[in-house]
């Protein structure tokens, strides 16, 4: 019975660590997608200026 409850412990350490991984590749992909995200706002700011630029040369 106690081996059990150590499988048991062993198991449920090993799943919470999996959770815990998990979460922290959500929150890396949240993060990295709101980079790509502000990249994106950045370049649809520069293609004006690009586009202003290119006509007054």
């Amino acid at each position: 019975m106690q081996q059990q409850a150590q499988k048991m412990v062993i198991a449920m350490s090993k799943n919470n660590n999996l959770v815990k991984d998990g979460l922290e590749k959500n929150v890396a992909n949240d993060e990295l997608s709101l980079v790509v995200s502000e990249i994106n706002e950045i370049t649809n700011m520069n293609t004006p200026v690009a586009t202003a630029i290119k006509q007054q040369s």
